[in-house]
């Protein structure tokens, strides 16, 4: 399995922002992709836990939008 590009960040708004990929051709075909975020502080990537979403994204959909973040915060 070939896995999608590194995901691109747009921010949309303060509370939201918009990740978008690419994936090849090749190797076994996609079924879907999920989408996974988290908080994590100025020191440590540890903080925080793993946000997932609550459906598949199908496989022809490279683009989703996180909403529901918080402002002055950073996250991965």
């Amino acid at each position: 399995m070939i896995p999608p590009s590194r995901p691109n960040v747009t921010r949309m708004s303060d509370e939201s922002v918009m990740v978008s990929w690419s994936n090849a051709k090749e190797g076994l075909p996609i079924q879907f992709f999920k989408v996974q975020y988290k908080e994590v502080s100025n020191s440590s990537n540890s903080s925080g836990q793993w946000h997932t979403a609550n459906y598949d994204i199908p496989s022809y959909i490279h683009a989703f939008e996180i909403d529901g973040l918080l402002p002055d915060k950073f996250y991965k």
